[in-house]
């Protein structure tokens, strides 16, 4: 890990002193009154709630590399958002429990995403990405192919964050027809999960 971080901060260097670069600010401030509550979890008394964010994204392209990053600011702390790399076609992404395709469900009800960091690869009509996550061996596999309005995937998930050792694949179809969307996808869990939508 120590030579991935060394290396994205010789990048982030060189994106400041000899590439062209970007950067943006972004926010938001809001004052609620009420008893709100998340998930299955209800809220309490009622009550005045302000909250403020900020959030500086900063981007960088120096031939055929490109590097993003986001600072999130709010009224309670200081985060860093999700990092990228890109080369050509191929995307590093970076971001602490803050990546999809790997979660666990929260005690509020919600679904918690735990994926720290993200490859995908794209090639003409196929994509891959791999999602994996630094505390556990839990990973992520996905790969598509788009054929016109149809799109077909697989997707491979090796999880043990929600107790216990389990190995999913879904598979999933996705066809447009004007303004229709007809999607079905199906798992080999225990149960099976079917799903069906237009």
């Amino acid at each position: 890990m120590k030579k991935v971080l060394l290396t994205t901060t010789a990048l982030m260097m060189l994106g400041g002193v000899a590439t062209a670069g970007s950067s943006s600010m972004s926010g938001s401030i809001s004052l609620t009154y009420g008893a709100w509550g998340e998930g299955t979890v209800t809220g309490g008394a009622d009550t005045w709630t302000s909250e403020a964010d900020l959030d500086i994204s900063a981007s960088s392209d120096s031939g055929s590399i490109s590097m993003s990053g986001t600072l999130e600011i709010d009224e309670g702390a200081t985060d860093a958002g999700p990092v990228s790399i890109s080369i050509g076609t191929m995307t590093l992404t970076y971001d602490t429990d803050g990546i999809g395709a790997l979660a666990a469900p929260g005690a509020d009800g919600e679904d918690d995403d735990y994926g720290d960091y993200s490859v995908s690869y794209t090639a003409g009509t196929l994509s891959a990405t791999y999602v994996g996550d630094e505390g556990s061996d839990d990973s992520s596999v996905a790969l598509s192919y788009t054929a016109g309005s149809l799109t077909l995937g697989i997707t491979a998930v090796d999880e043990t964050e929600n107790g216990d050792d389990g190995e999913t694949t879904t598979m999933s179809a996705t066809y447009t027809t004007g303004p229709y969307t007809v999607a079905v996808s199906a798992d080999d869990a225990d149960p099976q999960a079917w799903d069906a939508s237009v």
